[in-house]
């Protein structure tokens, strides 16, 4: 017995968080970004409980800032020279 594909049509946004949510445990969301929805999207699925592929909600992280990674790369010596 074949069963009926659905299709939905959605934005380009809720595509990629919708693939992003399904396929990891960690979300890291920057709230002032153009893809801020993608963002919501991921933060809607998980207070509503929906699981990734492996059956666990994943977790989302609001980050305070974009630059927070930077404080790795480049090394202290090259950063105080670019950022200073």
């Amino acid at each position: 017995m074949l069963m009926k594909r659905k299709f939905k049509t959605i934005d380009a946004n809720e595509a990629v968080a919708y693939v992003a949510y399904r396929l990891n445990e960690v979300i890291a969301i920057y709230p002032i970004t153009p893809s801020s929805a993608m963002g919501e999207w991921a933060d809607q699925w998980a207070s509503e409980g929906v699981p990734n592929i492996w059956g666990t909600v994943p977790q989302v992280v609001e980050m305070q800032r974009e630059r927070f990674r930077l404080d790795l790369w480049p090394p202290r010596s090259l950063h105080h020279r670019a950022f200073c």
